[in-house]
């Protein structure tokens, strides 16, 4: 025991149950009553350790309790213990600032080293960003930033595909919807047609119904043709004729009509069936519920390198709302207009699909005085390139 130091001037001595000395360092000096130790509060405390201040100095027991009854105690004095606290606070100091310097080093190269591979990869992105879908991140070496990069790549390389499997996509469902447009024709107007030659051979009306049936062929000639998206705007007008001369049979002294058009424009291309849906428009909310008769003209040129149709009549006109409604898409739930323009929105549609936004229909109406719809397509001859100006 006397080998066992606890600092400079520690020690450790052994008390019995009783409170008798079994061991101390300096025995003889508390035999002599010289030294006194708190041996009541070491059996006291059984195991643990107290504080105390005798004599101005601090001293700290620890106990510790043996199998056998003994109790082993060691007294550390505190001014020992905290004696070399300024050496060991700069020591700490100086290697916690040393191992923060480590730390920082450390850190800026294992950043630049991350951040350099995910600067080049944002560069990338910022390429994609702008439509650049033809672009490769060089894979690194490191596993995450090198998975990352992969990743990138299969994702740049699957939106290229998406994107070009969309355009071939919006491109059949654009013929789809186009054919779908052009082949329609409206199941009530065939039915009042079909009606009104039975009516017409039933009094004996021979040249109306040869004339209505050559119309009603014509028109289906023009309408169920296949394998053409552009068609001359003789065509067109071909067409647009002979519904108009079904329609006047039909109503009779209700209905006249007049087409004038440049002779120049008619081997220029057009869409098939974008005239029948306006003049349809025009006799059914223009002038059907009209007093007197009803006149549509339709004139046509080229100006400025485009194809010029204008439909006309002297209905019942619009009032200025009305008109900006027709060509705004909207659903047809519940709609109280029965479809009025539904038709016009259509063509007006299938014009900017095929030939740009910059073309289509524009409306003009005032109230009792008629309605003009305007047609603008570019002038594209028969070799299928955009003509210049011809007017």
């Amino acid at each position: 025991m006397s080998s066992i130091s606890l600092g400079k001037r520690g020690y450790v001595f052994i008390v019995d149950n009783d409170g008798n000395l079994v061991y101390h360092p300096q025995q003889q000096l508390i035999y002599s009553n010289l030294k006194t130790e708190l041996i009541d509060r070491v059996l006291a405390s059984g195991k643990g350790s107290f504080r105390t201040n005798e004599g101005g100095q601090s001293r700290i027991y620890t106990v510790e309790r043996s199998d056998f009854g003994w109790y082993i105690v060691g007294v550390s004095y505190v001014d020992e213990l905290i004696g070399d606290k300024t050496r060991m606070r700069l020591s700490f100091l100086l290697w916690g600032a040393v191992c923060l310097a480590v730390a920082f080093t450390m850190s800026v190269l294992l950043s630049r080293r991350l951040s350099r591979p995910i600067l080049q990869l944002q560069e990338h992105m910022k390429e994609v960003e702008k439509g650049n879908f033809d672009i490769q991140v060089p894979v690194e070496k490191t596993k995450e930033i090198g998975r990352l990069a992969k990743t990138f790549n299969l994702m740049v390389g699957r939106i290229k595909d998406l994107m070009d499997q969309v355009v071939k996509e919006q491109e059949f469902k654009r013929r789809t919807e186009l054919s779908a447009l052009q082949a329609q024709i409206n199941p009530h107007f065939l039915y009042n047609t079909l009606d009104s030659i039975i009516w017409m051979a039933e009094s004996k009306r021979s040249e109306e119904v040869v004339l209505m049936t050559s119309a009603l062929a014509k028109l289906f000639r023009a309408s169920i043709s296949i394998g053409e998206e552009l068609v001359p705007v003789r065509n067109e007008l071909e067409h647009i004729a002979g519904y108009l001369t079904i329609q006047k049979i039909r109503y009779r002294d209700k209905l006249e009509f007049r087409i004038d058009t440049d002779p120049g424009i008619l081997n220029c291309k057009t869409l098939k069936i974008v005239l029948q849906p306006i003049v349809e428009n025009a006799i059914y909310h223009g002038i059907k519920n009209m007093y007197g008769v009803g006149v549509i003209t339709i004139t046509g040129e080229k100006r400025d390198g485009d194809v010029v149709l204008r439909v006309a009549d002297n209905g019942v006109g619009m009032e200025p709302e009305q008109v900006k409604r027709l060509l705004v898409p909207r659903s047809t739930s519940g709609d109280s207009g029965k479809g009025k323009g539904f038709g016009l929105l259509n063509v007006h549609e299938r014009i900017k699909l095929v030939f740009g936004p910059a073309y289509g229909l524009t409306i003009e109406s005032e109230p009792d005085e008629g309605t003009t719809v305007t047609v603008r397509m570019p002038a594209i001859g028969a070799d299928g390139k955009k003509e210049g100006d011809g007017g």
